[in-house]
């Protein structure tokens, strides 16, 4: 029982990185039925489909996206069983703000009953300035943390800072990793249920 990161799984190879993440966590979860967790931290914008692409029209950056958002729905339809642990992502938006929700992919995903979005929290147990905000059903978890290499090398430094959203995501993560571990026939209802009396914002 743990929380490994899937693109260095010996079932994929150079070539499979040339897929959208959809289809390769697809391909992944028929390949390994026993994943019940997937964590993704990172994020899609339709703004930075534009800025990624200057060429392109504010038409096809929302074609694209909205077929980004199709694809993402199908596969968390696909895998009813599975929940996915999304990053809010780092902008300081308040996603209950209509264009911010329009624009950022995990918010118009949020209502998706097997998917849960996570802000962060700073060590003093309050939001980071940068997390984005205002989604329904939200879950705040520490987003600092210090990870220690017990070899520092020239190339490998002593400490390594992981911070903001995408380090809060797989503290939720792993903490439902480690519940379903107890309770293996637990349903994701029950498993939401639990992980949202746990990672509440605090008051």
């Amino acid at each position: 029982c743990s929380l490994v990161d899937w693109s260095k799984l010996p079932e994929f190879s150079a070539k499979d990185f040339m897929e959208p993440d959809e289809r390769r966590i697809s391909r992944l979860l028929k390949q390994e039925p026993s994943i019940r967790v997937v964590n993704i931290s990172a994020g899609i914008r339709r703004s930075w489909i534009k800025e990624d692409l200057p060429s392109c029209t504010v038409l096809q950056a929302q074609n694209d996206f909205e077929s980004n958002i199709r694809s993402w729905t199908s596969l968390i339809n696909a895998f009813p069983e599975v929940l996915f642990v999304v990053s809010a992502g780092n902008e300081g938006r308040n996603l209950s703000i209509s264009s911010e929700y329009e624009d950022l992919i995990w918010a118009r995903l949020s209502q998706q009953p097997n998917l849960v979005t996570v802000g962060a929290l700073n060590k003093n147990g309050v939001p980071f300035r940068s997390s984005n905000f205002g989604l329904v059903n939200m879950l705040w978890a520490p987003g600092d943390f210090i990870f220690n290499n017990p070899n520092p090398t020239p190339s490998k430094q002593a400490s390594i800072r992981f911070f903001g959203t995408s380090a809060a995501a797989p503290y939720v993560s792993g903490f439902a990793i480690k519940t379903l571990h107890h309770s293996p026939t637990m349903t994701i209802a029950d498993l939401r249920k639990i992980l949202s009396e746990r990672f509440i914002l605090p008051h």
